[in-house]
Order: structure tokens, then C-alpha cells, then sequence
């Protein structure tokens, strides 16, 4: 009777310091909802035109409830005198959203940056890539069952300066299977991304080249690795029976390439 009654105590105390701690963060400004984001849309602008206005929607959500107002500062990555700029908003619900536009003068790709910043910090930080001009043609490639009982590595063709997406047919691969990316920015940095199925990314490999290219506003977010990498098992096969390979290159004069296994 004596070991039930200390267990309902002991309950009952627990119950009360959580609502203790819980309350605490609701009188001190802050909450347990996650820590502050920000999204940008579109997040990718492929095809763009020059000269062509081009609106983005920034929204931070999970700012700390005691926040009443947010300032964003944003640089559309160009270079012109309009590239950089500052708004406050009303914080709302832990929201808060702006609406700004740009053209740009000059075909090239490039990195949107925002970031927002109470009183006193800096909350978050946002990336959007723009590419003005021409994409490079996508791709097709197939795995075939002869590729995955070696285990062997497909090499995509290579590439260079623009947004490139490769679509690689599995449909000969047994469910369960994985695969693997192995890929050379030779340098300039580029991204790789993969998504599977459709929509979905199930990785992103960042911004991957040599460190003295930190600071370009080519690459939102900064160079986070050099120019070689590998990651393994990545996804595994569902039902869908392609995947697709998203390469952004923003420098005029980059070069890059990649290669996929896929093993049980």
C-alpha cells in the first residue's frame, strides 16, 4: 500500500513540475514548438528571363512567442545596387512573412539569401537558387539487373554550368535494393540532389567544391565539404521505378560528374 501510495506522489510531482517548466516557457518568451525556420517560394527558379521581375514569399515560422516584430534582411546574390535590402514584419502566431521581388540583368545562376533577427540575434537563415537562362537538357539513364549483381558503378555523362536533372530508370531492380552516389565537382563548386520518389529529397548534398570559394553569393548557405564525396544507401527501392539526380552548377566555367550503384 505504502510502495502504490509513493508511486501516485511521485506521479503527481511529476505532473506538476512539467506544468511548472511549461508554464515557465510560456512566461519567459519561449516555446518547446522547435526552433525557428524559414522557407522561401519558390525555393528554385529554373528558365528565368532577364530583366523579368521575379516575386519570393519568405515565411519564418516557430519564432519564440515573446517576439512581436521580426526584421529580414535579404540578398538576391547579383551584385546591383538593388540586391540588398531590409523589412520588418508583425509576428503573429510564431509567423511572420514578406513578400519581395527582382530581376536580374545578366544570365548566370544565383543565391537568394534571407535571414531573420529579433532585438538582439539572428533567428534563421533561408536559401533559393535562380538560374537566368537556359537549363542543360536532362538525361536518361537505365540500371539494369547485370549492374546490380556486380555491384558496379554507372557513370552519368558529364556536365557543367546550369540546372541539370537525370532521370534513372530501376524498374529491372528488385524491391529493397540501395544506392549509392559517388560524384567530382572537379573544383567549382556544384550541388547534387536526389529525389525519390518524385518530390520527395532523400539527399542533398550541399554546396561541394574548394573552401576559397566561401563568400560567393553563387552558393547560398557557403561550400560545406571539397570536391569529392560518396554516400552510401541513400534510399531504398519502393514502388516507384525511377529516380531523379538534380545538379545545379552556377559558375559559367564549372565542370562536374557523378556516378550511381545499387546493391542489396
Amino acid at each position: 500500500m505504502k510502495k502504490k501510495w509513493a508511486l501516485s506522489a511521485l506521479m503527481v510531482l511529476m505532473s506538476v513540475v512539467l506544468l511548472l517548466l511549461l508554464s515557465g516557457c510560456w512566461l519567459f518568451g519561449f516555446t518547446l514548438s522547435g526552433s525557428p525556420t524559414i522557407t522561401i517560394s519558390p525555393n528554385t527558379v529554373t528558365n528565368g528571363q532577364t530583366g523579368e521581375p521575379y516575386k519570393f514569399t519568405v515565411t519564418a515560422k516557430n519564432i519564440p512567442s515573446g517576439t512581436k516584430k521580426v526584421t529580414f534582411d535579404y540578398n538576391f546574390g547579383d551584385g546591383s545596387a538593388n540586391a540588398t535590402g531590409s523589412e520588418e514584419a508583425t509576428v503573429s502566431g510564431g509567423k511572420a512573412s514578406i513578400e519581395i521581388s527582382h530581376s536580374y540583368s545578366a544570365n548566370s545562376a544565383y543565391g537568394l539569401t534571407v535571414a531573420v533577427s529579433d532585438d538582439t540575434d539572428t533567428l534563421a537563415t533561408g536559401y533559393a537558387t535562380v538560374l537566368i537562362g537556359t537549363a542543360s537538357a536532362g538525361r536518361n539513364y537505365t540500371l539494369t539487373k547485370a549492374n546490380y549483381d556486380a555491384e558496379a558503378w554507372v557513370a552519368a555523362n558529364s556536365g557543367g554550368y546550369g540546372i541539370t536533372v537525370d532521370t534513372w530508370d530501376i524498374s529491372a531492380l528488385p524491391k529493397g535494393c540501395k544506392f549509392d552516389l559517388r560524384f567530382d565537382t572537379q573544383g567549382i563548386p556544384d550541388k547534387y540532389i536526389i529525389e525519390y520518389p518524385d518530390g520527395t529529397i532523400v539527399h542533398d548534398t550541399g554546396w561541394r567544391g574548394n573552401s576559397s570559394y566561401n563568400g560567393s553569393p553563387l552558393y547560398p548557405g557557403g561550400v560545406v565539404g571539397g570536391p569529392e564525396g560518396e554516400k552510401d544507401n541513400i534510399f531504398v527501392k519502393g514502388s516507384q521505378t525511377h529516380f531523379k539526380v538534380t545538379i545545379i552548377g552556377p559558375d559559367p566555367y564549372t565542370a562536374w560528374d557523378y556516378s550511381i550503384r545499387a546493391h542489396k
